[in-house]
């Protein structure tokens, strides 16, 4: 199985004596990939909520964390010996950044120019269906010189000492809303939840700009929350979405996802990011099965939504969120033994 690689720096520079180089190993887009033998195609969504997983999960100090050589080393045939180990990622504005510390095997292969290119391989379990044969990847794996290229975009790997020793060249960039909410709001990093919401009522009073901001910030947690508990269904985004934006609901919704599973599928070959079979036609999806979790969760959000829908149709003086809340409290009544 093939993805994209990354392209390695031809520096007219030798590499410095750590032997490490940066990588840019996911760039921000959507990827094609296709099986070895055409029959499962996947597009592969690296946006900013994957990079942030794979930079907070990636597997530093242990054996997935290896560089080999177009992934030979995941046949258990073959050696695993590696060309490299990372050590460090980076987010960026063009997606996610490795720094690559390289064994005495690996640096003449890049030095020499023997491999230009590298591929990420994404393991299944690391992937969040966003429907329409589009996968979100969060979990980087095994990286692997090559050169049969599958992902685009991808910048040279920077050897230089002179960018090495720059401190401003790699600064990570990170999201962390709940700081950008504090900033936007004036507070202080040690605020609590009451005097953000009090900041929040306060604000949106006064200043339309700071609300939709603010708004903007909420929406982007609660879209993070149901990405991560897999959450892809449209209309259930639309009907937890209020619930998690909202303080005095948000414990209950949080409690509602913990207890959504994914299905379990039978285990699969992870995703390797080298060149593969040609893209199939036009239009040709990946067969979905049937999901029984997921199904039960659809009929609990649509039982919740109509319900919601006949309490605010009763009092229209009421707001949604208060509406959508009894209702989630009668459903648990009725339903969860």
């Amino acid at each position: 199985m093939k993805t994209d690689l990354c392209l390695l720096n031809q520096a007219s520079t030798p590499f410095d004596a750590s032997r490490s180089c940066w990588a840019h190993v996911c760039p921000f887009g959507e990827h094609p990939w296709v099986s070895a033998d055409g029959k499962e195609t996947i597009v592969q969504v690296i946006d900013q909520a994957a990079v942030e997983n794979m930079a907070r999960t990636y597997p530093i100090g242990t054996p997935a964390s290896r560089v080999d050589v177009d992934h030979k080393s995941m046949d258990v045939q073959n050696t695993t010996e590696a060309s490299g180990w990372g050590k460090e990622t980076q987010i960026r504005d063009d997606g996610l950044w490795v720094r690559i510390d390289l064994t005495t095997h690996g640096l003449p292969l890049v030095n020499g120019k023997v491999y230009q290119f590298t591929s990420p391989c994404f393991p299944r379990d690391g992937l969040v269906d966003l429907g329409n044969g589009r996968m979100r990847v969060t979990q980087l794996g095994v990286i692997a010189l090559t050169n049969d290229p599958n992902l685009r975009g991808q910048k040279p790997l920077t050897n230089r000492r002179s960018e090495s020793a720059n401190p401003n060249t790699n600064t990570p960039k990170t999201m962390d809303y709940k700081a950008m909410l504090l900033k936007a709001l004036g507070l202080p990093p040690e605020a609590t939840d009451d005097q953000i919401s009090a900041a929040c009522s306060s604000k949106g009073a006064t200043d339309t700009a700071t609300t939709n901001r603010i708004t903007e910030l909420q929406d982007m947690l609660a879209s993070r929350d149901l990405d991560e508990h897999g959450i892809t269904d449209a209309d259930q985004r639309t009907l937890l979405t209020p619930s998690l934006t909202n303080k005095a609901t948000r414990p209950a919704a949080l409690a509602i996802l913990a207890k959504s599973k994914p299905a379990t599928t039978e285990p699969r070959q992870p995703l390797h990011n080298r060149q593969g079979a040609p893209l199939p036609k036009t239009g040709e999806q990946l067969n979905q099965g049937d999901d029984t979790a997921k199904e039960a969760e659809a009929k609990k959000a649509a039982w919740i939504g109509n319900r919601t829908n006949e309490l605010k149709q009763s009092n229209t003086n009421r707001r949604h969120q208060e509406c959508f809340a009894q209702a989630e409290g009668e459903y648990a009544q009725q339903f969860v033994k």
